[in-house]
């Protein structure tokens, strides 16, 4: 399902991550982390590009809030798979972020996030429609083309 993409795990409890992982493997993604603390999470969104994102809303070091702006300033589909809810930041700034409460198979979770990321793809195929039919593009002029 996943196309070989990069999935970023964002989880501290290792069990759970490494579950996730797995998963994510099994759906053909490439799974990266899994990471237990926000900082480990942000460094890794600063060097690799992440197709989408399972989020643990509690870390060793904080709420998960940073990653998950982050990812939303990039756009990235993501899911909270936690026991406490998402962080009101969070729920705030993306009210549509999926909720998969603890404890569920991490098959469940992945599949949540297939859900999520075909889910955006249609709505960015709709958004880019839309700007076709409503004439937002810019037509081409006359030079763009060669006359032969």
């Amino acid at each position: 399902m996943f196309k070989s993409q990069p999935i970023l795990i964002v989880e501290d409890e290792p069990i759970i991550g490494h579950s996730l992982a797995d998963a994510v493997v099994e759906m053909g993604g490439e799974p990266i982390g899994p990471f237990a603390t926000v900082k480990e999470a942000t460094d890794a969104i600063a060097c690799v590009r992440v197709s989408g994102a399972i989020l643990d809303a509690k870390l060793l070091d904080g709420e998960v809030t940073p990653v998950a702006l982050q990812l939303a300033d990039r756009a990235v589909p993501m899911v909270v798979h936690s026991g406490t809810g998402i962080p009101a930041e969070v729920a705030q700034q993306w009210p549509q972020i999926p909720l998969i409460c603890k404890p569920a198979p991490a098959r469940v979770v992945v599949e949540s996030l297939c859900v999520a990321m075909a889910e955006a793809i249609a709505m960015q195929r709709s958004s880019q429609s839309l700007a076709c039919h409503r004439g937002d593009e810019e037509e081409p002029s006359s030079t763009d083309f060669n006359s032969g």
